[in-house]
């Protein structure tokens, strides 16, 4: 439990980093997990995707029109797509940004590390990581 607060508390912290992008298409990819458990990586990407909508300041594509286009273009959504597809995923979805990172334990301590892409760009706009 005390888990899911900290990755709570780190989408909190994305969004208000990224509060310069209000009102623009976002997708959210799932995380990377290294070294943590896969699901791990979902949980989080699927936190920031709520949180993000309860703003109400964000369009935000959901995960399953993500994996429907993916597996139209036979790629995988576990979180290990780089940053080049990620910018392609975003365009074919009308998405102005695109979130992408990952989950990385070391002995006890997870990082988690958010990077929020320009689609037209392929620069990271924000990035953020926290322990």
């Amino acid at each position: 439990m005390k888990t899911l607060s900290l990755f709570t508390l780190v989408c909190i912290i994305c969004l208000f980093t990224f509060s310069a992008y209000a009102g623009e298409k976002v997708a959210v990819l799932d995380f990377k997990s290294i070294l943590a458990p896969e699901d791990l990586g979902v949980a989080v990407a699927e936190i920031l995707r709520t949180e993000l909508v309860g703003l109400g300041d964000y369009t935000v594509i959901e995960r399953g029109m993500l994996e429907q286009v993916m597996q139209e273009q036979s790629l995988q959504l576990t979180g290990a797509v780089d940053s080049e597809t990620a910018v392609e995923l975003g365009k074919l979805v009308g998405a102005k940004l695109v979130v992408t990172g990952s989950i990385v334990k070391t002995g006890t301590v997870y990082t988690i590390n958010a990077r929020f892409i320009d689609v037209e760009t392929g620069i990271a706009k924000v990035g953020q990581n926290i322990r």
